[in-house]
């Protein structure tokens, strides 16, 4: 597993998403910048990650029956999972998209878990703001033609009776 360290944090300072390694009981054994970005840790705070339990830094939906990491070391294989919701220490509101990679030693026992996040809290937020607002607009249209249509009913039938009292 140290090589795997080596190579992420190689890698890890060209990645854009957050990451962090955990061990098989779950305790962050490395992080890069984006992670505690994700968190809003203050300096103090990150000094204490390591060796923290990754479910006390963030509270996911899936952390208590369905944890990524433990379902990465139980199929000793990849695991992506999309739309995650939860709060970082902070309470802030999040969604994530997720992956997570298992690590082995030299004897291919597996020892731990590199887990990446995507933030997709801000894509989501205003996906949801723009399919409110199509569906307001089309109820609105809806009402709209609606109306169009009865005064439309009702000019006709003005014609029609006006055209009856003609000689």
């Amino acid at each position: 597993m140290a090589d795997d360290l080596k190579a992420i944090e190689r890698l890890g300072k060209v990645f854009f998403d957050s990451y962090f390694v955990v061990d098989r009981e779950r305790r962050i054994i490395d992080f890069n910048e984006g992670f505690v970005q994700l968190l809003g840790l203050r300096p103090a705070q990150r000094r204490t990650l390591k060796g923290t339990h990754c479910y006390k830094m963030l509270s996911l939906d899936i952390c208590k029956d369905h944890c990524i990491a433990l379902e990465c070391v139980t199929r000793g294989a990849p695991v992506r999972k999309e739309e995650i919701h939860g709060k970082g220490p902070n309470e802030r509101e999040l969604v994530l998209e997720l992956s997570a990679i298992p690590l082995a030693n030299e004897a291919n026992e597996i020892t731990g878990v590199f887990v990446t996040h995507r933030d997709v809290t801000d894509e989501r937020r205003l996906k949801t703001r723009y399919l409110a607002e199509q569906e307001a607009h089309g109820k609105e249209r809806d009402t709209l033609l609606r109306i169009i249509k009865e005064r439309e009913e009702e000019l006709e039938e003005l014609r029609r009776r006006d055209k009856l009292r003609r000689p």
